[in-house]
């Protein structure tokens, strides 16, 4: 898979998993799993940005 594709993918995974969230009970445990994926897709592009600034 090449760079640009593994982007797509891991945008298209954020976007199905933020929908998720609306669909399922907050404080349950779906909801955590959930929550724990979309923050291993997320953290590499926040410690990107915080070394930009």
């Amino acid at each position: 898979m090449n760079p640009r594709d593994a982007k797509l993918s891991a945008a298209v995974e954020m976007e199905e998993l933020l929908y998720r969230l609306l669909e399922v009970p907050a404080d349950g445990p779906e909801a955590r799993r959930v929550e724990s994926r979309l923050a291993e897709l997320v953290r590499p592009h926040l410690m990107s940005f915080s070394l930009l600034s």
